[in-house]
């Protein structure tokens, strides 16, 4: 209990104190496990990432699971195709009706599979599958208990993933609802709340939607005292709204409240690529911060961090790069902002995440002004950006709202490199009215942009001013006075 109480008053070294007192003091089998896992909790909240994770692998062999040393494709497909299996025999009302895990070491075993999730999904995705596949499938034979809906949601992720199987994603996260309800675990709806507006409900409601879910999301995990998730769903938030076109100001200001309380409560690991989110915004916006200037923060700039990242943090990587190639885009740094794109694609695992939503389409548009440059494979860029077309093609069978204008817009780039010119004005002018119809103001800003440019090769001088002051308009509503900056000059 002082233990706990230690890790909920983030007094770090007191838990390690009282860890270190319980291992030398008990054969509690009971006390031990409760123990490690405070443990693991604790070192995760001190960015120790990679080292919270072996000590979970380790325990988790200790409790008779075989962590294999290498994940490869093949092996992933195996395991889901044995949970799929497993899972279709698994009604709704099979699910009400099972029994309950009464095994205490399986009961664990779950419990620290689920621990391992989010700090696997940081420094090492590839694992995420088979933990969450190896959890469903541990409820199936042995019974259910809270942790096991963690395990089926984990499932409806992979369902996306590797089958696009959107439909028995969601029935699949209503199950993990209903085994949560059984168990009558209200303290853990935030977290699933957290993953499932982040993962699943992304591809079907408008983005800007679930803004303010992942908002009362948060609020709702710090009341409860789950420190963690609260900062998971406040960092997605920040992401979710500098992405999506709210005002980059009010997005700031609620970086800067996200950053204090990360470094109040010592959520590092989750904390690091948030810096990267907020330094984006800055440039953006051009606001004069310095978002790693947080006593208690050691990192000062984010080329440190991105040395921190190297072989340990994955996900941090990748944030950086995504970070950077948005920035560089709007900039129009296109040949800098293409290789931060290749670099985000090399830290890429099979859990897709937001960002790669975005990464498609800005790589896309990167890839299209490429292509048009005598000196670059042009070859190259244009397959690039084809294949993402081809993408955005199959998404928006799953929401309009999302990737209407995008897509739009990508087929106008398309059909003017093909050179069919009146589809490309007619694609513009469509993109631009989705954007604004469907509220994505930095998009329809880029719409603007690239309708001058195509008005500017064709001699039409007026018509290129009036797009031009349009895109400046929908910069001007987004708060990106470095784009500003960028249209006087």
């Amino acid at each position: 209990a002082a233990c706990l109480a230690c890790y909920l008053n983030v007094m770090p070294r007191q838990v390690m104190t009282f860890v270190g007192k319980i291992m030398e003091n008990t054969d509690s089998f009971v006390d031990r496990i409760k123990a490690f896992y405070v443990l693991t909790k604790t070192l995760a909240s001190l960015g120790k990432i990679k080292e919270a994770v072996e000590k979970i692998f380790h325990i988790l062999e200790q409790l008779g699971e075989e962590i294999p040393n290498d994940i490869t494709p093949d092996g992933i497909m195996f395991v889901m195709e044995s949970t799929k299996q497993l899972l279709s025999r698994f009604s709704r009302e099979k699910l009400l009706n099972a029994p309950k895990m009464t095994d205490y070491k399986k009961l664990w075993t779950l419990r620290f599979y689920d621990l391992s999730a989010p700090y696997l999904f940081l420094v090492n995705p590839t694992y995420v599958p088979l933990v969450e596949c190896r959890m469903a499938q541990l409820s199936v034979r042995y019974g259910l208990c809270k942790e096991s809906a963690f395990g089926l949601f984990g499932y409806a992720q992979c369902l996306i993933q590797i089958y696009q199987d959107l439909d028995g994603a969601h029935r699949w996260t209503k199950m993990a609802r209903l085994v949560l309800e059984r168990f009558n675990a209200t303290n853990m709806f935030p977290k699933l709340t957290c993953l499932q507006y982040s993962f699943v409900n992304v591809w079907v409601e408008p983005f800007q939607a679930t803004i303010e879910t992942m908002d009362q999301c948060s609020q709702d995990a710090l009341k409860i005292g789950n420190v963690e998730f609260a900062y998971y769903s406040a960092q997605f938030l920040c992401i979710e709204m500098a992405l999506t076109g709210s005002h980059l100001e009010i997005v700031e200001r609620k970086c800067v409240t996200v950053s204090s309380n990360m470094a109040l409560w010592k959520q590092l690991h989750a904390f690091m690529g948030h810096l990267s989110t907020h330094l984006m915004i800055l440039k953006l916006g051009s606001i004069d911060k310095n978002p790693f200037d947080i006593p208690g923060v050691s990192i000062k700039d984010e080329d440190q961090l991105l040395e921190q990242s190297v072989d340990r943090r994955k996900t941090l990587a990748q944030a950086i790069y995504f970070n950077r190639m948005f920035v560089a885009f709007y900039l129009q740094q296109y040949v800098y902002a293409a290789e931060m794109a290749e670099q985000y694609k090399l830290q890429r695992a099979m859990i897709m995440r937001f960002e790669d939503i975005h990464h498609s389409f800005y790589e896309a548009l990167i890839g299209f002004q490429l292509a048009r440059s005598p000196s670059i494979d042009t070859k190259k860029w244009l397959d690039i950006a084809e294949q993402h077309v081809a993408t955005f093609r199959g998404w928006i069978k799953h929401s309009k709202w999302n990737f209407e204008n995008k897509l739009l817009l990508l087929e106008a780039e398309l059909c003017l490199l093909k050179g069919a010119t009146e589809s490309s004005e007619e694609k513009y002018k469509a993109a631009i009215e989705s954007a604004r119809r469907h509220k994505f103001v930095h998009e329809e800003g880029v719409a603007w942009e690239l309708l001058s440019s195509y008005w500017k090769k064709c001699g039409k001088v007026k018509e290129e001013r009036e797009c031009k002051k349009a895109a400046f308009d929908c910069y001007e509503k987004w708060g990106a006075k470095a784009l500003l900056d960028r249209l006087r000059t």
